[in-house]
């Protein structure tokens, strides 16, 4: 699962995780975890580059797994090689929803740390236009508020067309 911050990819993956019999793997969380820090405390203390790298390698370990669902965070997609992974070793859908839709899902979020801006609303536009081509460029299916079992037809079909 790609798609910008407010997408429902964790709530999505969860939910199809749940439908396949699959392990749902949150690349935040996993952060999180491994690190015993939260997001915004690694932003501030480590950077978002430091940030990205430690993503990376998660990324890295969670595609090497089977019958997972992964949940990326928005930014994933911001390196080549993350980008290059997941198209080439999973299928990766995008989650989108109107940019008015995100913001009201985000405009009170404490834990988004690339949102805790002057004009935060200007930042998320700004976002989905630096991102939108990348999610885009790793997606095998693009999906707007999808169901969970038309998401799962449409991934069977693909999966079928790949073997």
């Amino acid at each position: 699962m790609v798609g910008p911050p407010g997408a429902g990819k964790t709530t999505f993956g969860r939910a199809l995780a749940r439908a396949l019999d699959y392990e749902l793997i949150d690349l935040d969380a996993c952060i999180e975890q491994r690190t015993r820090r939260r997001i915004p405390e690694l932003f501030a203390e480590r950077g978002e580059a430091a940030f990205r790298l430690q993503e990376a390698a998660m990324l890295r370990w969670a595609l090497r797994r089977a019958q997972v669902v992964i949940a990326t965070g928005g930014g994933c997609v911001l390196r080549a090689d993350n980008r290059r992974r997941l198209k080439e070793c999973a299928c990766t859908v995008y989650l989108t929803l109107p940019e008015p839709q995100l913001w009201e899902r985000l405009r009170r979020s404490r834990h988004r740390p690339l949102l805790q801006v002057e004009n935060p609303r200007a930042r998320l536009k700004q976002l989905l236009a630096e991102r939108g081509g990348y999610y885009k460029q790793v997606a095998a299916l693009t999906a707007s508020r999808p169901s969970v079992s038309g998401l799962l037809n449409r991934i069977t079909r693909i999966r079928s067309t790949r073997a």
